[in-house]
């Protein structure tokens, strides 16, 4: 049986007054199926549509990560690491909040 790596995912959205930007950031935690943080997981951002990657980036020491500046549509996320998954998400909308 494949061991399932856990994607927690939480957004945040950050307003700077200052220079009239929203930053958005996506962040969350690989874990493996014992809930245990997985470091170096390979994290990608991809496209629902055509599959395309958005961008791609590794878990740290205490299994986070985190994208910037996603543009709005639909995704789902890919973790893998070394022994582990690959593991896809569901696909999930990625809009502004109106």
């Amino acid at each position: 049986m494949k061991n399932l790596l856990l994607l927690f995912i939480t957004l945040f959205f950050t307003i700077t007054s200052m220079a009239q930007t929203i930053e958005i950031i996506v962040s969350g935690t690989a874990k493996n199926s014992k809930n245990v943080s997985v470091e170096s997981a390979t994290i990608s951002f991809i496209q629902s549509n055509d599959s395309s990657v958005v961008e791609i980036t590794l878990s740290n020491k205490g299994g986070k990560s985190s994208f910037t500046n996603i543009p709005y549509g639909n995704y789902f996320i890919t973790v893998s690491s070394v022994g582990l998954g690959p593991d896809n998400s569901t696909i999930f909308p990625f809009r502004k909040i109106t």
